[in-house]
């Protein structure tokens, strides 16, 4: 897709967003409000680009009542969140700034060779870090609408995607902007790993393969781990100890621990082979009879018994794996 056609994809895009949001808000709040809104967002267009008179819109807002003040600052809230999301999404598509396929393109021209970039590769080590921050006050209900907005964009137009896209905005906008009730440090370690288990996991393979396709250089070495400082930042909150940390350990272990099971499980269903059509590879064959390996696997095919119809199994995998084996997992795990 060329340059002008992405530019046009996202002013349509824009334009859907801004027409959704205001037919919601017509819907949800009324006639006078939208009309309100539209008048101020008229005003505003009006000030910043051609320098209008500065005193209309102030009239304009200092006219509002309470409730007519708070329906005009979501709306206008939403509204650039909502092209906020639109420009993230055609930015990726486009390859612009702030992708690997620019970064890589500049690296090119720079003259940087594949041996000299993978051998940085086989230094490096990046560890974006999550933290709380008693600035953040999206909430994971927000954050929800947001990535299935992003998700819908992305798909083929049409009435359906269009419907969707309503259905979507409408929730944003019947839900509450702010949280009222202050964050316990376990809800922030909580709120953390909601990013690992809707991001991370799935994201982070996809991220080395386009990687390693466009480098041509075969599997790179683990250079990216997220790291992160919930529950454990020590930084003069009084809420923060080792209580805190070990719940922030145990949790972080049960839920990667939770993922490779469903992974593993999905892999069995995949791997359908019969020995009887294709004998098993050598490589694969010698690794089964490394020693501790039938443990681990009989521990493995436990977790997935017990674990059908519930959380992991924990306990069960542990006395499977044995008192050595499973040592340093134990306090993680508790």
């Amino acid at each position: 897709m060329s340059a002008e056609a992405r530019e046009q994809q996202l002013r349509d895009d824009r334009r859907l967003l801004g027409r959704v949001l205001g037919d919601v808000v017509r819907e949800q709040a009324g006639d006078a409000i939208f009309e309100t809104i539209e008048r101020i967002r008229q005003s505003a267009v009006g000030f910043h680009r051609a320098a209008a008179d500065r005193a209309v819109l102030e009239a304009q807002l200092d006219a509002l009542d309470i409730e007519q003040t708070l329906h005009v600052v979501r709306a206008f809230s939403y509204f650039s969140m909502l092209l906020n999301i639109a420009e993230d999404a055609h930015r990726e598509d486009a390859g612009g700034p702030g992708t690997f396929a620019h970064a890589l393109a500049r690296i090119a021209e720079a003259g940087v060779g594949r041996e000299a970039l993978a051998a940085w590769f086989a230094r490096a080590r990046v560890s974006p870090v999550l933290t709380a921050h008693p600035t953040e006050v999206q909430r994971q209900s927000v954050l929800d609408c947001e990535r299935s907005i992003a998700r819908l964009l992305g798909e083929t137009p049409g009435a359906a995607r269009d419907a969707a896209l309503e259905r979507e905005v409408l929730r944003l906008w019947l839900t509450s902007m702010l949280r009222l009730s202050k964050l316990e440090v376990a809800d922030e370690i909580a709120n953390g790993l909601a990013y690992f288990r809707l991001t991370f996991f799935e994201e982070l393979p996809r991220l080395y393969a386009r990687l390693e396709a466009a480098l041509g250089a075969g599997r790179l070495p683990a250079f990216l781990a997220i790291g992160t400082w919930i529950g454990g930042d020590r930084d003069g909150n009084p809420s923060v100890g080792a209580a805190t940390l070990e719940l922030a350990l145990g949790q972080q272990a049960r839920l990667a621990l939770g993922h490779y099971l469903h992974e593993v499980n999905e892999l069995g269903r995949e791997l359908s082979v019969s020995t009887r059509i294709r004998a098993v590879p050598p490589a694969i064959e010698a690794a089964q009879h490394v020693a501790g390996n039938a443990r681990f696997r009989e521990a493995v095919r436990t977790l997935l018994v017990e674990s059908r119809d519930g959380p992991p199994a924990i306990p069960a995998f542990l006395r499977v794996l044995g008192d050595s084996a499973s040592a340093p997992l134990r306090p993680l795990l508790r």
